[in-house]
């Protein structure tokens, strides 16, 4: 599994999956995040008076899952079906756990 920081996790689960399709790979990834105690002071001391429901004091951590196809569409373009599930959303715990399901698309440079 490749490591791009002490909380997040990618692993290329295949490639070439369907036959005749060498560029294409099946990953999956994991990300947490911690919001830290000066952060959210600062954000709160920032908009000071203002009601705003992200700026929670008692915020604490988000997760996401995601599991993706990268099709190779061509040398230079790739489009990727995804579905995400996204843990304590806005860190608050008020939130209901979210099911994503998406497309990306991207170009090869």
């Amino acid at each position: 599994m490749k490591e791009a920081g002490p909380h997040y996790k990618n692993q290329n689960m295949g490639q070439e999956l369907f036959k005749g399709r060498p560029d294409d790979t099946l990953n999956i990834g994991y990300a947490r995040g911690w919001f830290s105690q000066s952060q959210r002071l600062f954000q709160i001391y920032q908009h000071e008076g203002a009601h705003i429901p992200f700026l929670d004091p008692h915020r604490t951590w988000e997760s996401v899952l995601e599991l993706n196809y990268w099709l190779a569409v061509t040398p230079w373009l790739a489009v990727t079906p995804l579905i995400q599930w996204i843990g304590n959303p806005n860190g608050t715990g008020t939130l209901l756990d979210a099911l994503v399901v998406g497309v990306q698309i991207g170009e090869v440079l």
